[in-house]
């Protein structure tokens, strides 16, 4: 792949597959054979809108805390690649090695402090994500702490083009108008994955999910109380922030803080290891 400019790739076991494109374990160093410390994702030509969304956001993000650093983009007659660092396995697959897929309070205190700032950073650069869910977001344990970062960026738009901020997908099976996607709506979305780290919900057939007509901010927010209680403020307030069409997130971090006495949301995620597979600490631990 682009010998001719010096760049040289070699593909290992697939990781994921998508609708649009399929990630594989990959090296820009062929020598170092078998030491897959990036990834590719490959998609086919026609999806060339994606693929130039996602170069375009990862270009603007690379480098920062939270999101995987580009390392290269091409394309070829029938493909497009993207090779990114490797940022380990996605939040849903570890997640779900705990009973009911949860993960204690404080964990997802953490992850929710890294994964709002997250977002708050994407939209610093212009951008909505639109696309946030647990498959999205990268596990990787490194030197003894957990790295987070938010991933996945072909269904991303410019939040200086109001008129293409709704998916194709939505305008169909949503046809009453709806304004334009807004900030909050990320953030609300980002809400509801780490609700779903914290609370064993019923369980919705992704069949009868993708026909729910009803906005995210209709989801069927549990009651939270104690320990929980900062995570069903963080929502209100982010309904509120919809109604209203503000951009001030201030208090999300503020009820992070106010939810555990002396507890630091920077502080390193809990986990373990079982046969070599990460997990995060459950609430039962």
């Amino acid at each position: 792949m682009d010998k001719k400019k010096g760049f040289q790739l070699q593909v290992g076991d697939q990781i994921a597959q998508g609708s649009f494109s399929t990630t594989f374990l990959a090296t820009t160093e062929p020598e170092l054979s078998g030491n897959f410390s990036e990834v590719v994702k490959v998609g086919l030509k026609k999806h060339q809108l994606k693929y130039a969304k996602e170069k375009q956001v990862l270009h603007l993000v690379s480098g920062h805390t939270y999101f995987p650093r580009l390392v290269h983009a091409a394309e070829s007659k029938k493909f497009t690649y993207i090779v990114t660092e490797y940022g380990g396995e996605d939040l849903k697959t570890v997640s779900e090695r705990n009973r009911f897929g949860i993960t204690s309070n404080r964990n997802v205190l953490r992850l929710a402090y890294r994964l709002h700032g997250a977002v708050d950073f994407l939209h610093s650069r212009n951008f909505f994500h639109r696309d946030i869910k647990a498959e999205n977001v990268l596990i990787e344990l490194r030197n003894r702490s957990i790295r987070v970062k938010l991933s996945d960026f072909g269904d991303a738009s410019d939040i200086r083009e109001p008129a293409r901020r709704r998916s194709s997908f939505m305008k169909f099976f949503l046809p009453a108008a709806l304004p334009p996607y807004c900030e909050a709506e990320d953030h609300c979305h980002t809400a509801v994955m780490c609700l779903k780290l914290l609370k064993n919900l019923p369980y919705i057939p992704r069949r009868r999910s993708v026909f729910l007509a009803s906005h995210i901010t209709e989801f069927p927010f549990p009651k939270l109380e104690g320990d929980h209680e900062w995570m069903m403020l963080i929502w209100l307030s982010l309904c509120g922030c919809y109604q209203n069409k503000t951009t001030e997130f201030g208090f999300i971090e503020t009820f992070i803080d106010e939810a555990s006495v002396n507890f630091d949301k920077r502080s390193d995620i809990d986990y373990c290891t079982i046969t070599g597979k990460l997990r995060l600490d459950s609430p039962d631990d």
